[in-house]
């Protein structure tokens, strides 16, 4: 299904192939720094014929780690060089991220059915995968917590104030001059924008917390995908790519229990269990 997933996108990223074959090779990012010596022409080839190449062969044989650092390259390579032309997006870096760590699963026999010790291995790199996913997010919420105690010091308005995403819309809103019904709304209701930003700063700052309390796994997955929503309808920034990688890997994950009562879970949630806990006992 991963691999699935990558060979669509390299069918549906075909259009953008003679728009990088024109563009100038000023600013090369570094994995096709070489394309300074081919001319962009001859680049804008090779990264297409590997992208689409190396993910059908993944798609049609997943069990070979040939066929699987293909597609890795394949997708690093356009990545960069679509990303070369002045403006880097962030809507394919968890599938680069997580289709390098997918070249190091372990070789599976087909004669004979692998063992715990190997079945373990395979689990491992997919929990790694998934891992490095939420830790993408974490890492974002915890920029979001330095940048506003930074800014308390310095006396502005800070993530956490009841403004914040009220302002935080305005501001996108003048950049793109565009405008959307949901983010005009929650713009004028301070009540409403507010909890949506603190819930959004809790959310991604313990999506990492998830992968070690299987039974959130599921939550955190279904209020990532939320989030994304939330991001196109309030600033029209809209992440498809990582809605599919979430939905996959987080919904049908393999880890979480397919059952979890609420008392489990309120015992799991960050900062909510202590306090859950303390009045369980009383």
């Amino acid at each position: 299904m991963y691999y699935a997933g990558v060979l669509y996108f390299a069918f549906a990223d075909a259009p953008g192939w003679a728009d990088m074959a024109a563009t100038g090779n000023a600013s090369l990012l570094w994995p096709v720094a070489w394309a300074h010596v081919t001319g962009m022409t001859a680049a804008a080839l090779i990264v297409a014929t590997l992208y689409l190449g190396g993910a059908l062969a993944a798609a049609m044989a997943p069990d070979r780690r040939l066929c699987r650092g293909l597609a890795a390259l394949g997708l690093l390579m356009f990545t960069a060089l679509h990303y070369s032309a002045g403006k880097i997006g962030h809507g394919t870096h968890l599938w680069v991220l997580t289709s390098i760590v997918f070249v190091f699963l372990p070789a599976q026999g087909a004669a004979t059915p692998p063992d715990r010790r190997g079945r373990q291995d395979y689990l491992n790199v997919f929990w790694t995968a998934h891992a490095l996913v939420l830790l993408t997010y974490s890492m974002s919420g915890l920029g979001k917590v330095f940048g506003a105690l930074w800014q308390a010091t310095q006396g502005q308005v800070t993530a956490f104030h009841p403004q914040a995403m009220a302002l935080h819309i305005a501001d996108r809103m003048l950049e793109t001059s565009s405008q959307n019904p949901v983010g005009l709304w929650l713009a004028d209701h301070v009540w409403a924008s507010w909890p949506l930003m603190l819930g959004t700063i809790y959310l991604q700052l313990f999506a990492f917390w998830a992968i070690f309390r299987p039974r959130l796994l599921r939550i955190w997955t279904v209020g990532l995908i939320l989030f994304h929503l939330a991001t196109y309808l309030t600033l029209t920034i809209r992440f498809a790519p990582p809605v599919l990688l979430l939905a996959m890997w987080g919904l049908a994950s393999p880890f979480a229990p397919e059952k979890a009562g609420l008392r489990a879970i309120l015992a799991d949630l960050p900062l909510v269990a202590p306090g859950w806990r303390f009045f369980s006992k009383k």
